[in-house]
């Protein structure tokens, strides 16, 4: 009776461990995929493949910490930029739903590969827009710290911002509701959460994008989601 328990537990062991080195391996792939998302993307136009690979600047990041609904600022950007003069245009980036900025670090990443200072935070309900006012006064201040990697890099006419899903109604209401949203130049929303949920969640998931004046960009899938009729 021992002797079959104990070839019992050998063989669990066996297969937790097989397992383990599964779930490890599975994880590895899916990194390496997310990580080389590009890759795996189809453009149609000659100016879409361009920019849907790579640039050609090699990427720096840092993160400084921010108050407990945020988290802390993530920062890509070009890592010539540490000994260059100029200054750079700004993406920030607004998450979707309980996501925070490790979620998109691949695609903020490539945007700092093309030039861009990519930020991002860690506020996972960022529907209201306030989570990206406060990123915004965050690059304004880092703008005049002479001790900044940052200190006068920012080029602070040429911002734009970005969100997916929740952040969707974030990017609309910075632009309409928030301090600093004159300073936006454009906009980009992905998936976002459609004026039919945001009508029925109320607590500052609406937003009015009949009020938005700048140039934006909207993309969508077609399931009942992201086409607004899902109940």
């Amino acid at each position: 009776m021992k002797k079959a328990m104990k070839i019992i537990l050998i063989i669990i062991g066996v297969l937790i461990l097989l397992f383990v080195i599964s779930l490890v391996g599975c994880m590895t792939i899916i990194d390496k995929k997310n990580k080389t998302y590009y890759e795996h993307s189809e453009a149609d136009g000659d100016i879409e493949a361009k920019y849907t690979a790579m640039g050609e600047l090699e990427t720096g990041y840092e993160e400084y910490a921010a108050d407990d609904s945020i988290g802390k600022y993530a920062i890509w950007y070009p890592k010539e930029l540490e000994d260059s003069n100029k200054k750079y245009p700004v993406v920030i980036w607004a998450n979707g739903t309980g996501s925070k900025s490790e979620t998109y670090k691949y695609f903020l990443t490539h945007l700092a590969s093309w030039g861009f200072i990519a930020v991002g935070n860690d506020d996972e309900n960022t529907r209201t827009g306030e989570s990206m006012e406060k990123t915004l006064q965050f690059l304004i201040a880092e703008n005049e710290n002479a001790s900044s990697t940052f200190y006068h890099k920012i080029d602070l006419d040429n911002i734009g911002i970005g969100g997916h899903s929740q952040g969707g109604p974030a990017v609309f209401n910075m632009v309409t509701k928030q301090e600093h949203g004159y300073m936006i130049k454009a906009v980009y929303a992905a998936s976002a959460t459609s004026s039919y949920h945001t009508g029925i969640y109320k607590d500052g998931w609406e937003y009015d994008i009949s009020k938005v004046n700048v140039p934006t960009f909207i993309i969508a899938g077609t399931g009942m989601f992201d086409a607004g009729t899902a109940e």
